[in-house]
């Protein structure tokens, strides 16, 4: 379906029959919503986010959303979405419809993504002073960045309106320092062993870390005052032999809302996805879904896969392990909701992928997905087939090149996932 601003209620939990107009790619198993585009939506199986938004919705808390993959999501380097591409990206429009409902609960987690040194224009409230380096922790294994003191000409700086700022970090040992508006410097933990009497903001408790406490994830509350226009600087330990590691910052305004967190990158696939620091809990998995710890994870995905030309099994269990993850009620995991997205069709003429190979052709990545759907009993959202082919898209001015959304198009996006997070 083409039209914007359709909502449809999702169907009751119990046993209904599969659409006939289900997708050409798509499973029968389970029931499909001509109006929404939805596969599989139903209450029971986005419960978590249900309840984050009832809590927000009665002033009661806030609800977090993490999005995801490619640059279908980030729109990192993509001419066609306006800069800021925090606020003009379809995850920025999604945050702008629900804080309309809902309220503003923050900026959402702001990554500092190894690009930023290339395109610094798609989020200036983050910036970077003297020697500060990328580094191989943090989602993706491609979201941190680290620096030395250097006698204090080296920091980090973020900006945004809110009572406080978050600092989600790695430990790199001894104390990083914060400072907020110019006002005094403060003492943090520089790892999970820290002495909290020797800090002035102990870390939040509840993230994960080895059995010895040496290393592991810190995440760490700043007071920054009444609600306006605030900037934290981060500081490196004074002793410029130990790193600070940043590898997520947010503003919340400490009232109740909706947050929406980017955690997707331009070319990413998912064997980058599920990449896994099992050990240390410093990159992958740990830092992409555990420690967000999302009510919500809305993944588009399958674009970079299918221009890898990724094998279909293999495609569908790395889908697989990053659902599981994100839905797991194990210790320190997220226990939250997954809503899948099917990428949109581009110009395959283009040519798309560029060497002029269709196969495996895109339409098995969607039933990929479709089956994931079904295993894991998760909702799925079919842009592709509520998009259609490229050329009727296109016409529709969606597209700012063969492959990647405009603002119109991330708007439209935005808009499908709406309606569907609005529906159950």
């Amino acid at each position: 379906m083409l039209a914007l601003n359709t909502v449809n209620a999702a169907p009751a939990d119990a046993t209904t029959p599969a659409s006939l107009s289900i997708p050409s790619w798509g499973t029968t198993t389970r029931s499909y919503n001509e109006a929404l585009d939805a596969y599989n939506l139903r209450p029971n199986n986005l419960s978590r986010w249900r309840a984050a938004r009832t809590r927000a919705a009665a002033g009661l808390g806030t609800g977090h959303i993490t999005t995801f993959l490619d640059s279908i999501t980030a729109t990192q380097g993509v001419p066609g979405v306006s800069e800021p591409k925090y606020a003009n990206a379809w995850y920025g429009r999604l945050n702008r419809m629900l804080e309309a409902s809902y309220g503003r609960a923050g900026s959402g987690i702001v990554v500092p993504w190894d690009r930023w040194y290339d395109k610094p224009a798609e989020d200036a409230r983050l910036t970077m002073t003297g020697t500060v380096t990328k580094h191989t922790f943090g989602p993706h294994q491609l979201g941190c960045i680290r620096w030395l003191n250097g006698g204090g000409g080296n920091f980090v700086e973020f900006t945004d309106t809110c009572t406080e700022f978050v600092l989600y970090m790695v430990n790199g040992g001894s104390r990083p320092r914060v400072q907020v508006d110019g006002g005094p410097v403060k003492f943090i933990a520089g790892n999970p062993n820290t002495d909290v009497a020797q800090t002035d903001y102990d870390p939040e408790p509840g993230y994960q870390k080895t059995a010895t406490g040496s290393t592991g994830q810190i995440v760490t509350r700043v007071p920054a005052g009444p609600f306006a226009p605030h900037t934290i600087r981060i500081y490196a330990p004074t002793n410029n032999t130990s790193y600070a590691y940043l590898i997520g910052i947010e503003g919340r305004t400490g009232a109740a809302g909706i947050r929406v967190s980017n955690l997707a990158r331009s070319g990413l696939k998912m064997a980058e996805f599920i990449r896994d620091d099992s050990a240390a809990y410093l990159s992958g998995l740990p830092t992409s879904l555990d420690m967000p710890k999302a009510d919500l994870a809305i993944m588009l995905l399958g674009m970079n896969d299918y221009q890898a030309h990724r094998d279909i099994p293999t495609f569908k269990a790395n889908v697989t392990t990053v659902v599981q993850r994100q839905k797991s009620s194990e210790a320190f995991r997220a226990n939250g909701d997954v809503l899948l997205v099917t990428c949109p069709q581009p110009n395959y003429s283009y040519p798309i992928p560029a060497d002029g190979v269709l196969t495996p052709p895109l339409a098995e990545y969607y039933t990929a997905l479709y089956e994931v759907a079904d295993e894991q009993d998760i909702p799925l959202l079919d842009l592709a087939n509520r998009w259609k082919d490229f050329a009727t898209s296109n016409a529709l001015g969606y597209f700012a090149d063969p492959l990647h959304p405009n603002n119109l198009g991330s708007e439209e996006i935005a808009t499908a996932i709406h309606n569907v997070l609005m529906a159950v």
